[in-house]
């Protein structure tokens, strides 16, 4: 009898506390799902962020957020986690791309994994297609329309609007110090797409502060 009644009072605790998980339960499953949905091939780029979280209802109903860390339980009532992985490839120059595995209170998969960063030479194990920074700087310096005080600079990065991996070149035409003793003045701005070399913007403005 006491026995069942240590039972039943444990089941009634597991009820009013709601479903908690191993969080090492919760990294190993969106880790899981995230392998086979980017095959082997690419997930061996990927890496575990620490900033992965969870979130819970607390004993007054409330919702709180809490970092995944491993080898512990989850507290409360368990909603749904964010685990997060970086994607690092050496191809991407030093670029991070941030991926998010969300599971909900049973641990399914919530949302689609979002893929569109990684480049599609890199999801089909073909050769880097991007053309070299050269290239995009003989691009940029054909299409320059104003003479610049410095050596014009290329950046690589993903573009957001384009939904494109781009070369950012800057043409700088001006500079003085602003109120607080930063840079600013007039430069040159264009955006060439790293794959067809097409000039995707092309514009003059500010940078810095204009006071």
């Amino acid at each position: 009898m006491k026995h069942f009644t240590i039972i039943l009072l444990l089941f009634i605790y597991q009820s009013i506390a709601g479903q908690t998980y191993p969080t090492k339960m919760i990294i190993a499953k969106a880790d899981r799902i995230l392998k086979i949905t980017v095959g082997d091939s690419v997930y061996k780029y990927y890496h575990y962020d620490k900033l992965s979280c969870y979130e819970y209802n607390n004993s007054k109903n409330k919702p709180n957020l809490k970092y995944l860390t491993k080898n512990k339980n989850t507290k409360g009532h368990f909603r749904y986690a964010d685990v997060r992985f970086y994607f690092s490839h050496p191809i991407l120059k030093g670029i991070c791309i941030l991926t998010s595995v969300k599971l909900d209170s049973n641990l399914n998969l919530m949302d689609s994994i979002c893929l569109e960063q990684i480049p599609d030479f890199i999801k089909q194990g073909k050769p880097c297609d991007f053309i070299s920074s050269e290239k995009a700087l003989g691009i940029a310096k054909d299409s320059i329309k104003y003479k610049g005080i410095e050596q014009v600079k290329e950046y690589f990065d993903y573009n957001s609007k384009h939904k494109r991996y781009v070369y950012i070149v800057y043409n700088v035409l001006s500079r003085q110090p602003d109120s607080q003793g930063l840079d600013s003045g007039e430069e040159e701005t264009i955006i060439i797409d790293a794959i067809t070399g097409k000039i995707l913007e092309h514009w003059k403005g500010w940078y810095g502060t204009i006071d």
